[in-house]
């Protein structure tokens, strides 16, 4: 039984040791949930048009005046 109980934990480090969501290039991926609406409509619009450039504007406000929109959004985290 021993035999089994150490090959199960070995089997467990090494599934853990490769859960992590960020990337090798340091990208965290952001939660759809966290982000506004103009955010998620930049995500899909094209480079330099209206939407992006707005959403842009939107997300730096965001980081400047540390607004935290993924608590009272569907999905959000509470």
């Amino acid at each position: 039984m021993g035999k089994w109980t150490g090959i199960l934990a070995l089997l467990a480090m090494v599934a853990a040791a490769g859960c992590t969501t960020k990337l090798d290039t340091g990208y965290e991926p952001v939660k759809l949930g966290t982000m506004t609406p103009t955010e998620r409509r930049g995500l899909y619009a094209q480079d330099f048009s209206p939407e992006a450039q707005a959403a842009q504007a939107d997300q730096q406000s965001n980081k400047n005046s540390g607004a935290d929109f993924g608590s009272h959004m569907p999905g959000g985290e509470p």
